[in-house]
């Protein structure tokens, strides 16, 4: 019941099998909420258990792009809406397996795959999906923890490495926006006249993501201006300081400008102060 739990709405009629073969009534339901098993869904958690139709009205909210698959929608909304404003917005109330259920169904895997054995082809498939969806979501959590963690610490290298993990763990835009961040505000001790900026499967991927989410310059260049605000003041000694350069920088690479991209950081790098410039050079 745990594994049919997850991203159910709350008013999904109850299977009468869970009472007729394992004697489990609908109340136990609260029972696992009680005990933290499962929660009902954050925001962003709630989009999966939304229909299209659902998830193209919220976008319309804010008058964004509703073309695409049910992935490039709700990739669209969690770049664009804070949890604070999208709760309002979602009047379907989901159930969502904790941590503490993903532990509990990981521990009795062997158990689950033997009792369900006997199930639909559909079932198999939900119940794997469902614990890969988990085993990423949890993996993620950690690496945002380990992030914060690296940028409060002035660990720089640690902080690239973490978000450059992020990147391809979720193929998201916004980590490769706050990686890209990182980069240009000269925390990593990489050189750009040399290296050019970020790494080339990270351009790749911006790329890539970008032809997939249907986004344009102008869409990034409004994801860019949101992180910039929330990443940059944290950032004690920054090459640079302003989101309009950062936004020129990320057009140069995206566009293969590499002569413009190198006459840029080096005049920004030249205002930078002499006594920090020799770290950043390292």
């Amino acid at each position: 019941m745990l594994n049919w739990c997850h991203k159910k709405p709350v008013s999904t009629r109850f299977p009468e099998r869970f009472w007729f073969e394992y004697g489990i009534k609908e109340n136990s339901i609260i029972n696992l909420i009680n005990k933290e098993y499962i929660h009902y869904a954050e925001p962003f958690e709630a989009l999966a258990g939304l229909t299209i139709i659902q998830l193209k009205n919220i976008l319309k909210t804010k008058e964004l792009k509703t073309s695409g698959n049910k992935r490039e929608l709700v990739a669209r909304i969690e770049e664009n809406f804070s949890p604070k404003f999208l709760e309002p917005l979602i009047k379907q109330r989901v159930y969502y397996v904790s941590d503490k259920g993903v532990k509990y169904l990981h521990k009795r895997d062997k158990l689950l795959s033997t009792e369900f054995r006997t199930s639909s082809t559909k079932n198999k498939k939900d119940s794997t999906e469902i614990k890969s969806i988990l085993s990423k979501k949890e993996r993620e959590k950690q690496l945002l923890i380990t992030l914060d963690s690296a940028i409060s610490k002035k660990q720089f290298n640690t902080a690239i490495q973490t978000v450059n993990e992020l990147c391809k763990l979720t193929n998201d835009m916004r980590y490769l926006l706050i990686a890209f961040c990182i980069d240009i505000c000269g925390l990593t001790n990489f050189n750009f006249l040399e290296i050019y900026g970020v790494p080339k499967w990270r351009q790749n991927l911006m790329h890539k993501v970008m032809k997939e989410t249907k986004l344009d310059l102008v869409d990034l260049e409004i994801h860019l201006r949101n992180i910039w605000k929330d990443i940059y003041p944290k950032f004690p000694i920054s090459i640079v300081n302003s989101v309009d350069d950062a936004i020129e920088l990320l057009n140069d690479i995206l566009g293969g400008n590499i002569e413009e991209f190198n006459i840029l950081i080096s005049r920004l790098y030249s205002n930078l102060p002499d006594k920090y410039k020799a770290d950043w050079r390292k």
